[in-house]
């Protein structure tokens, strides 16, 4: 897996580009590098591009285990998540299910431009 970050303070939001074989194992560890980046404010929106990833060793039990870590994100934060396949889609509304609320709100997409315009991005 190789993930890419992209911090831009102007519009208060983080972009999270994965591409290749994601797992729970990296799952957990982008966690980790998200929040321990200096740059990272709980303030900010997220957008995470999935389409390039493939998730077929992302487990229920690795989308539990990301959610039972404290909520990197406030409340009042719109992330949005974007990926292709059925397999995928359908952990990531797990993560939408379970996650949202004190974690921000949390929406799942197939569509980037529709993504990008929930969370008031051009």
């Amino acid at each position: 897996m190789d993930a890419s970050y992209e911090f831009d303070s102007e519009r208060r939001v983080v972009i999270i580009a994965i591409h290749g074989e994601l797992t729970d194992q990296g799952l957990l560890e982008g966690y980790d590098r998200l929040v321990g980046d200096p740059r990272f404010s709980s303030h900010y929106d997220e957008l995470v591009d999935l389409r390039a990833a493939t998730g077929g060793e992302v487990t229920a039990e690795g989308v539990l285990a990301l959610v039972a870590r404290p909520a990197e994100f406030a409340p009042t934060s719109r992330r949005a998540i974007v990926i292709r396949s059925d397999l995928g889609f359908g952990m990531a509304r797990m993560y939408e299910i379970l996650r949202g609320g004190e974690a921000g709100n949390v929406r799942v997409f197939r569509d980037l431009d529709a993504a990008k315009q929930w969370l008031r991005i051009r």
